[in-house]
């Protein structure tokens, strides 16, 4: 099942990883980074983006998500975008 995307509706990794059966190959990756941060693996940050009071993910999708998954915090590098 392919979950839609709502242009109107924010895309929060918490959303996405509530569906993540949804998509098998997906998953996979995801709990995958779960077992390599579970055995404390160097993971790289997680590349994020301030804009408008929003965290946007601009790279490390599957990082966040498996972070997200195991409710974990995470490095990250946060640029705050210039308005």
């Amino acid at each position: 099942m392919r979950v839609p995307i709502n242009p109107a509706c924010p895309r929060l990794v918490q959303h996405g990883a509530r569906f993540l059966d949804s998509n098998p190959d997906i998953a996979k990756r995801v709990h995958e980074t779960q077992a390599a941060i579970e055995r404390r693996a160097d993971i790289a940050e997680l590349i994020l983006v301030e804009s408008g009071g929003a965290l946007i993910v601009v790279e490390g999708h599957t990082r966040a998500t498996a972070f997200v998954l195991d409710d974990r915090p995470f490095p990250a590098f946060v640029e705050r975008r210039r308005e």
